[in-house]
């Protein structure tokens, strides 16, 4: 039974009559009660493996980008919530990792423009552009994210690095075969002090491990 928290102008918290009460983001809602339906149609089963696939591809990245960078540029949804609904379509049987995007944002982007997978050290190393192009700056962080599709594991930057640097100065440790290909998103972040004041769209490139 739903309960009128604060009159019948306030909060309320389940059914009631016809209508159900939440809230969402400190903002409280009134919906029409629809009782529920699973058909379970092809097209549903289909949206379900999508979906599937995109959250357990992306739940490691919640902490270390979601909360860290992209949640405060959403104003509707978590960043892990708006990179499910940008990203879901890419997750078929076979993924198209070339199409994702792990941030959005204004920032003129940082560009990856070498690196290389060491399988004998399982460590990778990534080389970016220092281009800082119309609204980029030299002290702008670097952050990068890495994704071995073999084993399903996930590596990540100790720290950010800096733009100007072109380079982490660390490796990021991750499990790898030869011939593992490594699925690499780098992104720049600006800042005013110490506030996040704007992200770039992620870049993405691959790069295949080797014994070295």
């Amino acid at each position: 039974m739903g309960k009128l928290r604060s009159g019948i102008l306030g909060q309320i918290r389940g059914k009631v009559a016809g209508v159900v009460g939440g809230q969402w983001k400190d903002v409280n809602y009134v919906r029409e009660y629809v009782k529920p339906a699973n058909p379970n149609t092809a097209a549903q089963q289909t949206q379900r493996g999508l979906f599937g696939s995109a959250v357990g591809f992306s739940r490691p990245l919640v902490g270390p980008v979601f909360n860290t960078y992209t949640d405060q540029f959403q104003k509707s949804m978590s960043g892990f919530n708006a990179f499910i609904k940008e990203n879901i379509s890419y997750f078929t049987a076979s993924p198209t990792f070339s199409s994702v995007t792990v941030t959005q944002g204004k920032l003129f982007e940082t560009r990856i423009v070498n690196g290389q997978a060491d399988a004998t050290l399982n460590t990778l190393n990534v080389i970016w552009s220092v281009n800082t192009g119309s609204n980029g700056a030299n002290t702008d962080g670097v952050y990068i994210v890495a994704y071995n599709a073999d084993t399903e594991r996930w590596g990540f930057l100790g720290a950010e690095g800096q733009r100007s640097l072109g380079a982490s100065g660390e490796d990021i440790s991750l499990s790898m075969s030869v011939d593992d290909v490594i699925h690499v998103w780098a992104f720049g972040i600006q800042r005013i002090g110490t506030r996040i004041d704007m992200i770039s769209t992620s870049d993405y490139e691959t790069f295949t491990a080797v014994a070295v």
